[in-house]
């Protein structure tokens, strides 16, 4: 495994920790969270 593989491993383990953290926390499932954070991608922006 290179550097760059073992480094996006890492986070792609930490990103999936916190999702689960936050779908526990918030009681939502994964595509609710994604379509929530894609319904916020304009917000601020003067999109």
């Amino acid at each position: 495994m290179t550097m760059t593989q073992d480094i996006t491993s890492h986070f792609d383990e930490a990103t999936e920790t916190l999702l689960s953290a936050y779908k526990t926390a918030h009681h939502i499932s994964k595509s609710d969270f994604i379509k929530q954070a894609v319904g916020g991608l304009g917000r601020g922006t003067g999109c």
